[in-house]
């Protein structure tokens, strides 16, 4: 089912609970620039609302990136995907999301009209997509960070681009063409290739880094020996970075950590023993391999790159991390329109 079939459906679900009608399709490559579509409202009145279609909403942090996305829309915002359950309904009227889905389900909060209706059974056509293309894969994953945090890469040899994100070099081909297919990379020889739509681009990467990478990159936890504290632990540049709630913290002081992130290019036994570390399933230190060269850290040797830590914080179920990410992304998209 494609996007606009996808929309099709969730508008005809929707019309026992609420009269829905499309306005425009797509007119941009942005978030919430999948469609219009329109509600008539009493008294001559209406509120059109600015689309993103997904075809799979089944993790909090996405729907937490969404609705970083959506500030400062000039419309409400209307989030489509084939099916939402319980959980994810709710978290849409808690983060103040509008929804509807294929199966009827949906969330309208706007003057004059408020319909929250969840619980419905998933149509056996809408059943949630995997990631697809260089969103489901961890090497288009890998590529795709070092396009991000690298600048002028993408200009470069594709012999370098499978260097610096450490991957082969079919990789780093396959990736390219999808992100052009995408709408996320410029046509023409390499000398004048550039990214485009990058906020949308860096959104995409943070919400799939936790579905296909980083699982793939050892994570363990750890807790710290004896009369020890994580916050005792020094890293040495080349070896180790911080990331997440500590890397965050030292980036803007905003936020108070609670556990301790750690992506390392040294062998995980040397490490530890270094560290003095033992595993522990609730330990406050969480251990992950780093995925990107130590010549390519840039910014801050001792902190992993504003992306990843954003990735991170993102996929937290701890309210404090999801406000630090959401000043942390002020923080992206400033440097970035000003690189």
């Amino acid at each position: 089912m494609n996007d606009q079939a996808l929309l099709e459906q969730a508008l005809q679900a929707a019309q026992a609970s609420v009269p829905l009608e499309l306005a425009s399709t797509p007119w941009g490559l942005e978030p919430w620039c999948d469609a219009v579509v329109r509600l008539p409202l009493a008294g001559g009145r209406s509120v059109a609302f600015a689309v993103e279609v997904r075809r799979t909403v089944d993790r909090l942090e996405t729907l937490h990136g969404l609705q970083q996305q959506a500030r400062g829309l000039a419309q409400p915002p209307l989030l489509v995907a084939p099916y939402l359950s319980q959980t994810m309904a709710q978290a849409c009227r808690a983060l103040g999301l509008n929804f509807i889905d294929a199966a009827g389900n949906a969330h309208i909060d706007v003057p004059g009209c408020l319909v929250f209706v969840s619980g419905q059974r998933r149509p056996k056509q809408a059943q949630a997509l995997p990631p697809h293309g260089v969103w489901g894969t961890a090497n288009g994953l890998r590529v795709v960070f070092a396009l991000l945090t690298q600048p002028g890469l993408v200009r470069q040899t594709q012999r370098d681009m499978a260097a610096q994100a450490g991957v082969a070099l079919g990789s780093v081909g396959k990736t390219l063409r999808e992100l052009q297919q995408m709408g996320h990379l410029s046509a023409g020889d390499a000398a004048r290739r550039r990214l485009l739509a990058r906020p949308a681009l860096m959104q995409q990467w943070a919400q799939h880094y936790h579905v296909a990478l980083r699982h793939k990159l050892q994570p363990q936890r750890y807790a710290v020996g004896a009369g020890r504290h994580w916050q005792d632990m020094a890293l040495q540049p080349g070896q180790a970075v911080w990331g997440a709630e500590v890397a965050v913290q030292r980036m803007d002081g905003y936020l108070q950590p609670a556990e301790a992130t750690i992506y390392s290019w040294m062998a995980r036994t040397p490490f530890i023993v270094q560290q003095r570390l033992r595993p522990d399933a609730a330990g406050e230190v969480e251990v992950l391999d780093a995925f990107w060269p130590f010549s390519a850290q840039g910014g801050d040797p001792r902190l992993a790159p504003a992306l990843l830590v954003y990735a991170d914080l993102l996929a937290s179920r701890d309210d404090r991390n999801w406000e630090a990410a959401a000043r942390l992304w002020e923080q992206l998209q400033h440097a970035d329109d000003q690189a």
